[in-house]
């Protein structure tokens, strides 16, 4: 699941310090598919365009296409628009990154130009870590889109989202849509379920960030009480596990309350590919310590010694894996690659972070890092470094199988060799 816009990744991998030696992992309530990407990565080749429209040319813009990704049900989506200017010969671009959770439109780039060398690096970037499909979508749909994304941006923040003055020529006037045309958008907008366990899954991370738009989806369009846990504020499903018992599915579901944990338990009856009833059983509280247990995961980690400047391995990382999202640390860089679609959301057992194919930390200290929950990930990855041009410059110095999760407690640990880290907390 995203770019990684503003919640930080520091904290969603992070553990309580009383069981950091246990190496278990607790996921805030954004996961890992949010992290300080957006606010740190920058794009210096393309040039802010002046606000508005042109005096000069009363009707500069001619629409050519759009897309929306069909990632509402995760909480996030982006939405492309590309127009050509017939006065001046010049394509413009526009990516619009809503967040329905915390930060309504969050971020917003363009580019003018039509040279895919420099507009595919920040599609990508934008749209890579959703694990959604573009489907395309008119120029009404993509206008009444953006301008729902201003109103809700203003109902979560008090400043206007950066850079409005750009795109502020496609809010002067109104676009609206009837009941049949909105409830065809939404179908756009969502995944085409396919199991009972993704329709489920789904409504309960609706439900929990309290964003009910799509649950209509979910229902075929019928009127269900979704709110019945008021007591709680927007939270993050983490972890959420099905069981099919005398006719009806019943849920328990671990929940991350701003690093306060609760378990839920809820009933759901479901057929003909909607949910058509939803009850709440009970709630209570748990301890990190126990909220770590449940999202206790193996993890393998490959170690690599750098020969020569930790920069030239940099710079090849696009090459060894194009869809890697980059986030700096104090330590080094961290490389995330994602899943290309959410088929995790299928499975009975629905963990936030299984989104996540792997990652690779380059350490300042000269060490890279290769880390997956799956061993056949880990072994991909090892074999894109030995056909990279860096292989041999890469000397491994370990592979290990963890219990739980350790890579982002090393990232956030004091002590700069991997192997000193390991023996360190292992004694």
């Amino acid at each position: 699941m995203g770019p990684i816009p503003s919640a930080t990744l520091d904290k969603a991998y992070s553990v309580p310090h009383n069981i950091m030696r246990s190496f278990s992992s607790v996921v805030n309530r954004k996961g890992i598919r949010y992290n300080q990407n957006m606010k740190t990565k920058t794009f210096t080749r393309f040039r802010v365009l002046r606000g508005g429209r042109d005096p000069l040319y009363p009707e500069p813009y001619q629409f050519l296409s759009a897309y929306v990704t069909n990632s509402r049900l995760m909480g996030v989506e982006v939405v492309y628009i590309h127009w050509f200017q017939p006065q001046k010969e010049e394509h413009f671009h526009q990516f619009f990154y809503f967040d329905a959770e915390e930060y309504g439109l969050e971020t917003y780039h363009s580019y003018q130009g039509n040279d895919n060398s420099q507009l595919e690096p920040i599609e990508a970037y934008l749209t890579g870590g959703l694990g959604g499909e573009k489907i395309q979508i008119n120029e009404r749909e993509a206008t009444f889109l953006l301008q729902e994304y201003v109103r809700f941006h203003h109902k979560l923040q008090e400043d206007a989202p950066k850079n409005q003055a750009e795109f502020q020529f496609l809010l002067e006037t109104p676009v609206t849509l009837t009941l049949l045309e909105e409830q065809s958008l939404m179908r756009k907008r969502c995944v085409p379920l396919t199991t009972s366990y993704e329709a489920i899954h789904y409504f309960l991370m609706r439900v929990f960030a309290r964003d009910p738009e799509p649950l209509s989806y979910l229902t075929h369009g019928k009127s269900l009480k979704w709110d019945l846990f008021p007591e709680l504020p927007p939270c993050a499903l983490t972890r959420n596990d099905i069981e099919w018992v005398d006719g009806t599915f019943l849920c328990e579901s671990l929940l991350d309350v701003d690093d306060q944990y609760y378990i839920a338990f809820t009933e759901f009856e479901y057929g003909q590919g909607e949910v058509r009833s939803f009850q709440r059983k009970s709630l209570f509280p748990i301890t990190p310590y126990e909220a770590a247990m449940l999202l206790s995961r193996t993890e393998y980690v490959t170690c690599y010694q750098i020969l020569g400047e930790e920069r030239t391995l940099l710079g090849e990382m696009p090459k060894i894996n194009s869809q890697a999202f980059m986030t700096p640390y104090e330590k080094g860089k961290l490389f995330m690659v994602y899943n290309p679609n959410n088929d995790h959301v299928k499975n009975q057992l629905f963990k936030l972070h299984d989104d996540v194919f792997g990652c690779y930390f380059v350490s300042d200290y000269g060490q890279l890092l290769v880390s997956s929950y799956a061993g056949d990930n880990i072994t991909r990855m090892e074999e894109a470094l030995a056909h990279s041009a860096v292989s041999s410059s890469l000397v491994p110095l370990g592979r290990f199988e963890f219990k739980d999760p350790v890579l982002y407690e090393f990232i956030q640990d004091e002590i700069e060799d991997f192997l000193d880290f390991i023996e360190f907390y292992q004694e």
